[in-house]
């Protein structure tokens, strides 16, 4: 099912098949708008820096926040980036790593372990998942483990629904629920490229604080008891099955009506920015009083919390 459903998006739709990275930019501003993000409560702004720190000159091309009403707690939902659409494969590669460290740096900065963020080629998408675990992102829809295929991203012409309903699952996701996190990444590409004014300084740090756990965590064989082998406990941990938690027309998939809440009940709260004296809660009971409260669904049972201070003297707030 397409998501151009009206003149106005196929003039933007068509605008970004002919020309460069600036109408593509422009589609999905419009399409993230008046389509997915309508709700005063989610704030889409271009041009943004991945972190908050002083002389970070990189923007990524689309963020999506959640404000809460009283708009004294703010959290990030997604990172975008665009590319033209008719970019070569190269240029996909570095659009995926743009995204992966973007993620990166946001980790770095405020702690949290988990995010969403999502890569276009013109009106091609893809959804992904971050993870301070993983070397790479895990593709989210689709699924598929192409490296900088084009194949890999969905027309919104023809696919949008698809699209539109990963989308939905996000907005009720606020951290990506563990059972996704379980799902391998794509292979990280040896020699990628980033665009002028770019760095990927919190990549090698990450790759440095991996190895480092690497090393001093012990190996699986170590750790085995009973005369299990490594084959067997790492079989008894491969999930059986993962809910997309997407619309019904995808065989498979369940729809927005039937999304449960992760039972788990982790997460990883997002970037707060304190627009002044506020308190943050956690819990199923949570209502929409008092002031300064995300919705609750965004907020499942946690254990205690922990306030992070970042650089630019921001608390930032993990729920565990």
């Amino acid at each position: 099912m397409s998501l151009i459903t009206s003149p106005r998006l196929h003039r933007l739709w068509n605008d970004a098949q002919i020309h460069p990275e600036w109408a593509t930019t422009r589609l999905w501003e419009y399409i993230f708008n008046h389509v997915i993000f309508k709700d005063d409560k989610w704030v889409v702004s271009s041009q943004q820096p991945p972190t908050h720190q002083p002389g970070d000159l990189r923007r990524v091309d689309l963020i999506v926040e959640k404000m809460d009403s009283s708009a004294t707690t703010i959290g990030t939902l997604l990172f975008l980036e665009v590319k033209r659409a008719n970019a070569p494969p190269s240029v996909i590669q570095e659009v995926e790593y743009q995204a992966y460290t973007a993620c990166c740096a946001y980790h770095v900065e405020t702690g949290i372990k988990h995010i969403w963020t999502m890569t276009c080629v013109g009106s091609r998408a893809r959804l992904w998942i971050f993870s301070e675990r993983s070397l790479y992102l895990i593709p989210y829809i689709p699924s598929g483990q192409g490296l900088a295929e084009r194949r890999e991203y969905l027309e919104i012409y023809t696919h949008g629904r698809e699209i539109a309903n990963g989308l939905e699952y996000i907005k009720k996701h606020m951290s990506p629920p563990r059972e996704l996190l379980n799902m391998p990444p794509t292979p990280r590409p040896a020699n990628a490229m980033l665009p002028a004014g770019w760095h990927d300084t919190e990549v090698a740090h990450l790759d440095q604080v991996r190895h480092q756990d690497a090393v001093i965590s012990p190996t699986l064989e170590d750790t085995m008891d009973f005369g299990e082998g490594p084959s067997t406990f790492a079989s008894a941990q491969i999930p059986q099955e993962v809910d997309y938690g997407l619309g019904d027309e995808i065989p498979g998939w369940v729809t927005g009506e039937e999304f449960q809440e992760d039972s788990a009940g982790q997460l990883e709260a997002e970037r707060y920015l304190e627009a002044g004296p506020s308190e943050v809660y956690h819990g199923k009971e949570l209502q929409e009083e008092p002031a300064g409260l995300l919705e609750a669904e965004d907020y499942p049972e946690a254990g205690p919390s922990e306030v992070h201070q970042s650089g630019d003297g921001r608390q930032e707030v993990e729920v565990r």
